[in-house]
């Protein structure tokens, strides 16, 4: 794991958006017990890359960084350009300037393989994502109702 330690994330723009590629460590399993050193240990990777980057583009990136491991691939998610030339998220954008990349998987990359423009857009706090105390404040919901509302109009 020294090497993927030492990995800076990779800063990609894209449509004036900086998207970091990043490649974590989530799950490190090995040993059988805890006095016996483990004759095998295992990494579970999270590769967030960048739109433009390929499925198999990613794969290959992490077969570079691990040249003398097992790789088994568990899940690939694709990553999903920005639609900021779309008209109707031209039009959201008016009403709701601060735009900034999605560094996580959702959706939108599915609905993107299909030629459908999409973007993410919600009341979440990404501060609480995942975590025992999410939750999303109140004002949020407000803001996120009224721009929906004057979008729909």
């Amino acid at each position: 794991l020294a090497p993927l330690a030492l990995l800076e994330p990779v800063d990609v723009e894209l449509d004036g958006l900086v998207y970091r590629e990043v490649v974590s460590a989530v799950r490190v399993e090995g040993g059988i017990a805890q006095n016996v050193v483990p004759a095998r240990a295992a990494a579970e990777l999270n590769f967030r890359f960048a739109p433009g980057r390929s499925r198999e583009e990613a794969e290959a990136r992490l077969r570079e960084l691990l040249p003398d491991g097992e790789l088994r691939v568990l899940h690939n998610s694709p990553s999903a350009p920005p639609a900021l030339g779309n008209p109707f998220v031209e039009r959201l954008r008016e009403l709701v300037p601060n735009v900034a990349p999605k560094q996580a998987w959702t959706p939108v990359a599915q609905f993107a393989e299909q030629g459908i423009d999409a973007i993410n857009f919600g009341p979440g706090a990404t501060a609480y994502a995942h975590r025992q105390d999410e939750q999303i404040p109140i004002a949020n919901l407000h803001a996120v109702y009224e721009s929906l509302a004057r979008f729909l109009s």
